[in-house]
């Protein structure tokens, strides 16, 4: 067991994303100094700067994003997009909790594509800080869970998982060479009698003077194997 760490925060897995998730009431953010974020808020002083950004990035009420992981014990290098804008900078924490320091942001024509380590930030309200109160940190959570992937057992249920996934493949080829249409008709071209499909299909008006026998056109015998959707044809 590890000891809470001030501000810690535990990402959750949300199936809906599919990713991870961080809810917080409070997240600080910080224009790093000497970045290009820095120079664009600079540029934006007359509108409001870097408190024009808080009050936009506070309206969303979330950030869709996807992480990094350098160091296990060092803040996560995240990419996150609000509306046609899209963040960079580093999330961690902080003894006040949750933070995402900004280094620079620019304008997409379209959406960012977001393949794998999706994470999704939610947050009631936005504290502007200009220096965090202590160093910025990394997740407990993200520590514990990179020295688990060094575990013997992780081997193992991998491999499980993989046994699993070749048996289930196996008896979904099994089902396929049992295949035999069953439970359909067919109809004779000739005499238009309907009958179901079975291994050996013969036409009742074999058995009888049928309507085609009389204009000396002959029915048809079916001839079904295991295998769907092959189907030999013989006269009679």
């Amino acid at each position: 067991m590890s000891t809470p760490n001030p501000g810690d925060v535990l990402p959750l897995w949300n199936p809906d994303i599919p990713g991870e998730e961080i809810q917080a009431g409070r997240l600080g953010i910080r224009v790093r100094p000497g970045t290009p974020a820095a120079l664009k808020v600079l540029a934006l002083e007359a509108a409001g700067g870097a408190e024009l950004l808080r009050q936009v990035l506070e309206e969303q009420k979330s950030i869709d994003g996807t992480y990094t992981v350098i160091k296990p014990d060092k803040p996560l290098e995240f990419t996150g997009q609000v509306k046609q804008t899209l963040l960079t900078g580093r999330l961690g924490r902080t003894p006040q909790g949750l933070a995402l320091e900004i280094t620079d942001w620019q304008d997409l024509d379209g959406e960012f594509e977001m393949e794998k380590n999706r994470l999704r930030l939610r947050y009631q309200e936005l504290q502007l800080v200009k220096e965090w109160d202590g160093d910025l940190e990394g997740f407990t959570a993200i520590v514990l869970r990179e020295e688990a992937k060094t575990l013997p057992i992780l081997n193992s249920t991998m491999r499980f998982i993989e046994h699993l996934r070749d048996y289930r493949e196996k008896l979904a080829e099994a089902a396929v060479r049992r295949y035999e249409a069953t439970e359909q008709w067919m109809e004779c071209p000739k005499c238009e009698a309907e009958v179901p499909t079975a291994s050996s299909i013969h036409c009742p008006s074999a058995e009888r003077t049928c309507a085609a026998a009389s204009t000396s056109a002959p029915c048809f015998t079916w001839s079904t194997t295991p295998t769907a959707g092959s189907i030999a044809v013989s006269t009679h």
